[in-house]
């Protein structure tokens, strides 16, 4: 008695009733019946303590009998962890989301399975408490019934999900759908608890960080909806221990989540007795996450289907093709595991005694006929005899950018980065972000119906809602005139669509960067994020130009030369003074992406393009794998290995996508940085002689160096020295100091201005 009295001291229940110990093989079944003994309002739980040597569990409850087929019997235990406040920490486990969602799949093992000896002592606790005349049923239906109303993430709080309510009906002029959750449907009915996950851990601090991850993991694991997380806490207080570990039967407060009877089994030490079938659900995919970032709230979700792979099935398809083409005759391949994406399905495999991966490689173009498929992939694998499969799935899954977005591994990604954007999903389905500031410059290739477009919109649209209006300014060249009208409504935004103003834009970002860099030297800073740093009062902006259809807009300019030139100095230099450039192409030959803008570019992303050698000159190699079009894509950011990927859908049709980006722009808060002034320029037609024509260049450029002025005159050097000559008798240039400088222009930017106003002027006459 005294051993039972001295166990109730550890947990919360002073003199229990009844205590019941049994090793962890408890059956669902005597499980389900000892929850229904439970009277309604009563609490019960599950202690679980271990050491280095032994794992010991015990059932606690306040009823004064349970019938089991498994023998009662006292639990020996070692003095309990609590004794000592030496390098303890507290945790406490809690869900991500509402209660409404689920938080097992069917026949999954108990997370208590995974629990382990531990060099140390721990504690771990689970109370739950029955529901009272169905009130709590309720409140959880009140919860469900709300978010079909329109809250995605509905509070447990009645008074909060009251001010959701009105937010939600602020924002109905945007089409979200919301959709059943068809696991509550099958849970509303249940018996309804709630509950607490927590404990102690004595050790090492990487024997405690192991552990609870450890525990956070086995939670994760079955869990078919919902998410689990941690609170973690060190703990010194002694008193403040033995507080906790005397309490007497606390009930537990409306913070506490709801559960259901069958969720409840789940986290009881049961061992399920059905047997594993050959229908093997996805290991990984990308899960849906809802409202953790609120400004995010107006992007739809996606919903991701699983698709069930019936492992027998599958490996007769793939050893029957093989067995046609003569590659195996007795022992086939064996499927030891896979992942799956939105996209692909990777298969590992095991190779036959006598058959060699390059034998499969020979192979693959008949091989991907015989499976009826358009890319198959093969690859050596980790292990020794190994390999890996690649294939499309036969029921792609699109994916969603708030899928991606809205998520803790987003925030977390994004905490110390400046310009972070998400690239897609990839092949096993994991969100697959990155820093512009980091890859500075990006190439995008891919032909019609490749999925690029969309993946720009939503690159775009991304960066505006990250980042704060006055840090960024935006300017995006649309020679289609259909691509970026919606943004126009973002006040850090500018469009343009005429190939002059285009033109005068990259002429105006050349003189910010120049302006910039001699602004960092007067401060004695290398970059823009030290100058930020430096001058909190007055931090300057980021600039991001995006240049859709490149290879339009270099044709338009194909006389000049102009366009080429000035992406060519802004690739160089620009980056460090915060200015970026995003150009995108259809045409991706080698006569549009030249080896000058490419050394200058170095991270690239490839959609579908209409030939390989397209891939080959954008990627610099030729991938393995074919490209299928629909937002498949590859990226190869500088510093990284070639990645392929899916790229996310802003929503499902164009016409939602539409309204999203407006309505964005329209509620966009915040103040916006002072934009480039561009006004549109008519064309320069050589009036009054090459001089003229050189001033207004000069005027509109601020180019001095006469091997840009020679090529852009086509004239001999001479005869451009000769005209530099006049001009500097003129007033609107000073001569060379000596023989390593140049010419420097004299001219204020207010008297340039004038003179192409007065010269259009005299050419509309």
């Amino acid at each position: 008695m005294n051993i039972i009295k001295k166990m109730a001291e550890i947990g919360p229940f002073r003199k229990p009733a009844f205590i019941y110990s049994y090793p962890p093989c408890l059956s669902r079944d005597d499980a389900r019946r000892w929850l229904k003994k439970l009277s309604n309002g009563s609490v019960a739980g599950l202690e679980v303590l271990l050491n280095q040597t032994e794992v010991k569990i015990q059932l606690m409850n306040t009823i004064p009998s349970f019938n089991s087929s498994h023998e009662q019997k006292k639990l020996l235990l070692s003095d309990s962890p609590l004794s000592q406040v030496t390098d303890i920490e507290s945790f406490e486990f809690y869900l991500i989301k509402p209660s409404i969602y689920s938080i097992t799949q069917e026949n999954m093992e108990s997370w208590l399975s995974s629990v382990d000896f531990i060099n140390g002592e721990a504690w771990i606790q689970v109370l739950f408490q029955k529901d009272r005349n169905d009130k709590w049923k309720s409140l959880l239906r009140q919860q469900y019934d709300d978010y079909l109303k329109g809250i995605s993430y509905p509070s447990m709080l009645a008074p909060v999900r009251s001010l959701q309510l009105k937010i939600a009906e602020i924002s109905h002029n945007i089409p979200i759908s919301i959709p059943t959750i068809p696991s509550f449907e099958e849970r509303k009915n249940q018996t309804v608890y709630r509950f607490l996950i927590r404990g102690y851990v004595r050790g090492e601090e990487i024997d405690r960080k192991v552990f609870i991850e450890d525990l956070l993991e086995s939670l994760n694991r079955q869990c078919k909806e919902n998410e689990w997380e941690v609170r973690r806490k060190k703990e010194g207080n002694k008193e403040r221990i033995e507080k906790w570990s005397s309490l007497k039967a606390p009930y537990l407060r409306h913070i506490h989540p709801f559960i259901v009877e069958s969720e409840l089994v789940s986290l009881l030490p049961c061992t399920s007795k059905i047997k594993t079938t050959q229908v093997i659900q996805q290991e990984k995919t990308v899960t849906k996450k809802e409202n953790i970032i609120p400004i995010f709230q107006f992007l739809p979700f996606g919903t991701l289907q699983q698709e069930p792979l019936l492992l027998d099935h599958f490996e007769q398809e793939l050893n029957g093709s093989l067995e046609k083409l003569g590659v195996i005759k007795e022992e086939g391949l064996k499927i030891i595991g896979f992942e799956q994406g939105p996209t692909l399905i990777r298969l590992n495999i095991m190779l036959p005694k006598g058959i060699r991966l390059s034998d499969l490689q020979k192979v693959l173009m008949d091989w991907q006929t015989e499976l009826g498929i358009t890319d198959l992939l093969v690859l050596q694998g980790k292990e020794k005899g190994t390999g890996t499969l690649t294939l499309p799935r036969k029921n792609r899954q699109a994916v969603y950018l708030r899928n991606l977005i809205d998520t803790r591994e987003f925030k977390n990604f994004s905490k110390d980065k400046i310009l972070p954007f998400v690239v897609g999903a990839t092949e096993t389905g994991e969100p697959y972000y990155d820093d512009l500031t980091r890859v500075k410059h990006l190439l995008v290739a891919g032909t019609t119906g490749s999925g690029k477009s969309i993946w720009l919109l939503q690159f775009i649209l991304t960066l505006l809602i990250w980042v704060p209006p006055e840090q960024l300014m935006m300017y995006l060249i649309d020679p289609k005139r259909v691509e970026f009208p919606g943004f126009s409504k973002f006040k850090n935004v500018k469009v343009y669509t005429e190939i002059e103003e285009a033109k005068q834009l990259l002429v105006k970002l050349i003189d910010l960067m120049e302006k910039r860099y001699e602004l960092f030297g007067k401060e004695g800073v290398r970059n823009i994020a030290q100058y930020n740093r430096k001058v909190k009062d007055a931090p300057i902006p980021y600039v991001i130009a995006v240049i859709d259809e490149f290879s339009d807009f270099l044709m338009q300019d194909k006389e000049n030369g102009t366009v080429e030139d000035c992406i060519i100095r802004l690739a160089q230099k620009a980056r460090a003074c915060g200015i970026h450039l995003i150009i995108t192409t259809q045409r991706p030959s080698v006569d549009v992406v030249t080896g000058l803008i490419k050394a200058n570019l170095p991270s690239r992303v490839v959609f579908k393009c209409s030939g390989r050698n397209d891939y080959s000159t954008v990627l610099d190699q030729k991938p393995s794998f074919n490209l299928l079009g629909n937002g498949d894509g590859a990226c190869l950011l500088e510093g990284k290995v070639l990645t392929r990927f899916q790229g996310p859908l802003i929503a499902g049709t164009e016409e939602e996508m539409d309204a999203i980006i407006e309505t964005y722009g329209k509620n966009q808060s915040g103040s916006a940085p002072l934009l480039l002034d561009i006004h549109s320029q008519s064309k320069e037609v050589n009036t009054s002689g090459p001089l003229d024509e050189l001033k207004r260049y000069i005027a509109f450029t601020g180019e001095t160096r006469i091997t840009h002025l020679r090529k852009h005159m086509k004239m001999r050097m001479n005869d451009v020295k000769d005209l530099m000559q006049v001009l500097v008798e003129e007033g609107w240039l000073e001569a060379p100091k000596n023989r390593n400088s140049g010419y420097k222009l004299v001219k204020s930017d207010q008297e340039r201005e004038s003179f192409l106003s007065a010269n259009s002027k005299e050419d509309e006459k």
